[in-house]
C-alpha cells in the first residue's frame, strides 16, 4: 500500500541548546548555484539569529550585497571571487515529536499599476513576503506553551511535506498564539508562529 501524502511530514525546530560559535567556518555553493552558499558541515548550517553574521569572501570582510535566507543560505547579489567563509553560531535542530499536522501559508504584497484608461488590470510585486504557520500535537508538557509566553523569542523551523524525500521549509518564526484543548481522551495543543523574513523553500541539506 503506497504512504499517505498527508501523513509524511514532519515538524522540525532547534534544540534548547545554546548556540555554538563557529569562526570562518567553510561554505559551499547550494547545487548548481553560484551566488546561494551554505556551510559546508550541514550540522552547523542553521544559524542562531541572536547572534551576528559575518560572511567572507577569499577572506575579505563582506559588508553589503547579500543577505541571509531562511536562517540557512547566503544569498549573494553576484558571484564572490573565492573562498566563502562565515562566522556567527549555529543552532542543533532535532524533529518535534507526534506533530499531527502543521500549515503555511504565504502572501506576496501587490501592488496595482493600472493605466488610465487601460483594459486590464496590471500589478507589480513589492517583494515583500509575508508567512506564517502553525502545528498541532499531543499535548506533553508546557515546553511549547513557554515558547508562546516568552516576549517575541525567535525560533527556527523547518517543515518537512514529503519526509523522507526532504522538500522543506526553512526560516525563522515568532510564536503568536498557543491552544491547549481538554477533551476527555486526550489533551491537544496547537501553537501558531508568523514569519520572520523570507524562507527558503529547498530539498533537504542535510
Amino acid at each position: 500500500m503506497a504512504a499517505i501524502q498527508g501523513r509524511k511530514g514532519e515538524l522540525w525546530t532547534a534544540t534548547a541548546d545554546a548556540a555554538v560559535a563557529i569562526t570562518k567556518e567553510a561554505c559551499e555553493a547550494v547545487g548548481d548555484s553560484t551566488t546561494i552558499f551554505h556551510v559546508t558541515d550541514a550540522a552547523k548550517r542553521y544559524l542562531d539569529p541572536a547572534t551576528t553574521i559575518l560572511v567572507y569572501d577569499s577572506d575579505s570582510l563582506v559588508t553589503s550585497g547579500y543577505h541571509i535566507a531562511g536562517g540557512c543560505q547566503i544569498h549573494f547579489d553576484s558571484a564572490p571571487s573565492g573562498a566563502v567563509t562565515l562566522t556567527g553560531a549555529y543552532l542543533t535542530m532535532a524533529e518535534v515529536g507526534l506533530v499531527q499536522g502543521w500549515e503555511l501559508s504565504t502572501e506576496m504584497e501587490l501592488y496595482e499599476t493600472t493605466s488610465l484608461g487601460a483594459t486590464v488590470r496590471t500589478y507589480v510585486s513589492s517583494g515583500i513576503l509575508s508567512w506564517s504557520c502553525s502545528f498541532e500535537r499531543f499535548y506533553e508538557g508546557n515546553t511549547w506553551q513557554a515558547k508562546a509566553a516568552a516576549n517575541a523569542t525567535k525560533l527556527m523551523v523547518r517543515l518537512f511535506e514529503d519526509h523522507p524525500s526532504g522538500l522543506v521549509w526553512t526560516g525563522w518564526v515568532i510564536p503568536t498564539a498557543w491552544t491547549q484543548t481538554v477533551p476527555l481522551e486526550l489533551e491537544k495543543e496547537s501553537l501558531s508562529f508568523t514569519g520572520v523574513g523570507v524562507p527558503v523553500y529547498s530539498v533537504d541539506e542535510t
